[in-house]
């Protein structure tokens, strides 16, 4: 009798706590992707792997000499033991890290050489051509505090003009867009500032990260409420920014107001992880790059042998009947890699003819036909 009462027991609360516990389950299931087959596409990629082209986590292509830009971290094991974004510091370690401008066409490169020494831990950039020369705004982890510096590129050298500090609204700088010589738009992945806070951010996808605008002067928040804010871009008239939000599987697309707040007017839905974006200055769509499987990225952070899953996306704007269904983006598979080819891509690169990948942890960056 007591065991019959037990097991009734035993049975219904299973049960609740299944139907509680379901939308998590769920929602974990889908944002880390633990059950999606990985595919290999596009076999017209090849690799080219050289230590000038390690750890380039993010590029940009400069559409008037048709040129792309990297920040490269040319040390993976520098970058695994010391980089914030991941949760790992280690002050003792100096990074041998920088630019690489690579020509698509010919498919050589060369490290671009700084005219002054600085500490240069870099991640996201974006570089605004001028009459003066090419600038170029990059995401620096420096020991003591991460900031934006701003460089000239001029007569084969990077000069420094400026760095641009805010402890309270910069705590956690991921990608920056310039929208001219003096003001861009920069995302903080997470709002935690400790590391405890910034892991249970992470974990639990919390609303925390958020947008800031730089006016030339200060600092100021601009969006909230963003699950892990990541790669940030503009539309080609500087009226719209996208901003991806990386564990929300999310594009958040935002209207550009007068005093540069950002008013949200659109949201779409990512079929993986993407990391940062770019403008396909001659198409006008978008190309985004990241990991298809979170829990296989973690692996990946702390041991190179584990593969991670990389994709890459081509997005443009659905003018077919069913966007009145709610599908508002056309989806283009580019890229999808098992791992073998490349681990943990974060950038996807449009030039002329070509889509140039690459990866936080790569050992080199993946050539695709457009």
């Amino acid at each position: 009798m007591l065991a019959g009462y037990a097991t009734t027991i035993f049975f219904t609360t299973l049960t609740v706590l299944l139907a509680v516990s379901y939308p998590f389950l769920k929602d974990t299931i889908e944002w880390t992707n633990v059950l999606k087959q990985t595919l290999v596409l596009n076999p017209g990629c090849h690799t080219i792997q050289h230590p000038d082209l390690v750890g380039c986590e993010d590029g940009k292509l400069n559409p008037e000499s048709g040129l792309v830009y990297f920040t490269c971290s040319w040390s993976n094991q520098n970058r695994r033991s010391d980089w914030r974004p991941v949760g790992s510091f280690d002050s003792k370690i100096k990074h041998n890290s920088g630019l690489v401008l690579f020509d698509p066409v010919t498919e050589k490169w060369n490290r671009l050489p700084f005219a002054q020494d600085i500490e240069f831990n870099p991640h996201g950039l974006d570089i605004l051509p001028t009459d003066d020369g090419v600038l170029v705004f990059a995401v620096n982890h420096k020991k003591h505090g991460s900031v934006i510096e701003k460089f000239l590129h001029k007569d084969g050298s990077l000069q420094h003009i400026e760095t641009i500090q805010d402890q309270s609204l910069l705590p956690n700088p991921n990608s920056v867009v310039a929208v001219s010589e003096n003001e861009f738009y920069v995302t903080n992945d997470h709002g935690a500032t400790t590391p405890l806070a910034r892991e249970y951010e992470a974990t639990t996808r919390q609303k925390w990260s958020y947008v800031v605008f730089y006016d030339g002067q200060k600092v100021r928040k601009v969006a909230s409420d963003i699950i892990y804010a990541n790669g940030i871009y503009t539309s080609a008239d500087k009226q719209s920014v996208w901003v991806v939000s990386a564990t929300g599987r999310k594009i958040h697309v935002y209207e550009r107001k007068e005093n540069n707040q950002l008013r949200p007017r659109d949201t779409i839905d990512l079929p993986f992880l993407c990391d940062n974006i770019n403008l396909d200055f001659e198409s006008g769509a978008f190309y985004c790059a990241g990991v298809q499987k979170a829990l296989s990225f973690k692996s990946h952070v702390k041991d190179a042998n584990m593969l991670c899953p990389s994709h890459a996306l081509k997005i443009t704007n659905n003018t077919d009947h069913d966007n009145y269904f709610g599908k508002k983006a056309l989806f283009l598979n580019l890229v999808q890699k098992d791992g073998t080819q490349m681990s943990a891509a974060s950038v996807a690169v449009p030039t002329k003819d070509k889509v140039i990948v690459s990866g936080i942890f790569t050992d080199g960056i993946v050539v695709c036909p457009k």
